[in-house]
């Protein structure tokens, strides 16, 4: 979801926002930086475990040319 998109508190196009739902349970949101998510199968990651319920991502930025990440 942008930032543009959500009424809780004013919008900055720096940020987006990461939802999750599942019924019966309340949407969870989670803020983070408006820049593009690497979707390599080396770095991007989800899955679903119906068993125990849970689910898990993990996703890395893409780094941007001539930018450093420690």
């Amino acid at each position: 979801m942008s930032a543009f998109e959500q009424r809780v508190e004013p919008a900055d196009k720096a940020w987006q926002y990461l939802l999750f739902a599942a019924e019966p349970y309340e949407t969870v949101a989670f803020k983070i930086p408006n820049e593009e998510v690497d979707r390599d199968p080396r770095t991007f990651f989800s899955s679903w475990d119906a068993e125990r319920r849970v689910y898990t991502l993990a996703l890395r930025f893409r780094v941007k040319a001539g930018e450093k990440r420690y």
